[in-house]
């Protein structure tokens, strides 16, 4: 049961339900205290700090991280600390520290490349992308993107080739190609829809909304940006509606 339980978390954490995965997370978690199953318990603080995280707390997702991280090195689970160590990374990457950032990736893709775990191969080399993206480096990046995009195909996962492309239309706009960017976009967005996918919808809408401000299309800007709030306000993403509304103003 406890496992169903987090297992129906997934579901709403990918859609981008925070409220309603926090609950199931909440319940499994406490069935799994109860039945002494540790390793469930770290897997459990891991899913909530991932909420967290998307919810803009990165001092309590890094709290939740840490727990989780510490009780998988007790566990001895490699496949657990590979994961939390990117998760922290994204803590990090978030705060701006990308040195740090940059090491914590690292040192997750050694451990998932030693255990043969493409799935975690494929999302780490997305979020050094990431790093290099925020660095102005578009090529190093794109080549990141690629190649995690390559493994996400290979291994079916739709929510990671989702997030790819919408990686490489950011490339794209940056470079100011802006019909190529949008494609990637608008094929991003067409697979979050299908996923049902609320957060992947959201910085669709804010990726698209930049696009169309840069090609001076105002009216739809303003229509793509709309939406994207609303989105991220349904989620509680209070960083990310930070953010945008700051870029917006500018």
């Amino acid at each position: 049961m406890a496992a169903s339980w987090g297992q129906l978390g997934d579901i709403e954490g990918n859609r981008g339900n925070w409220d309603a995965a926090e609950s199931l997370y909440q319940r499994s978690l406490k069935l799994r205290e109860e039945l002494g199953d540790r390793s469930g318990m770290a897997t459990s603080w891991g899913s909530l700090g991932y909420i967290e995280r998307n919810r803009g707390n990165w001092d309590a997702a890094e709290t939740l991280y840490q727990r989780s991280l510490k009780l998988h090195e007790e566990l001895g689970d490699r496949s657990g600390i590979a994961t939390t160590w990117g998760l922290l990374g994204d803590i990090e990457r978030n705060r701006g520290n990308w040195d740090a950032a940059e090491t914590l990736y690292q040192r997750s893709l050694k451990l998932h490349e030693e255990l043969g775990d493409r799935s975690g191969i494929a999302a780490i080399w997305g979020c050094l992308g990431d790093l290099e993206r925020k660095r102005g480096n578009w090529d190093a990046a794109e080549t990141l993107y690629l190649r995690s995009l390559k493994l996400r195909e290979e291994l079916g996962d739709q929510s990671g080739i989702a997030i790819s492309w919408g990686q490489l239309g950011d490339i794209e706009r940056n470079r100011g190609n802006w019909d190529r960017a949008e494609t990637l976009y608008q094929k991003s967005m067409e697979l979050h829809q299908e996923l049902k996918s609320t957060w992947g919808l959201a910085h669709n809408n804010y990726d698209l909304a930049q696009l169309q401000r840069q090609r001076g299309n105002l009216d739809r800007a303003q229509h793509h940006y709309n939406t994207a709030h609303q989105l991220f306000t349904r989620l509680g993403a209070l960083k990310d509606l930070e953010r945008i509304e700051k870029e917006w103003a500018e």
